[in-house]
């Protein structure tokens, strides 16, 4: 049980990075058709 909470604390980490990534992804998908 000790060893699952820093790996879940990480994975918190992770999913704050990818979801920060996807983020800018959508504004740049965003940014290219607002420029077509």
């Amino acid at each position: 049980m000790t060893q699952s909470i820093p790996l879940s604390s990480k994975n918190t980490e992770n999913s704050k990075e990818t979801t920060k990534d996807i983020v800018k992804e959508i504004a740049n998908l965003i940014t290219d058709l607002e420029k077509h």
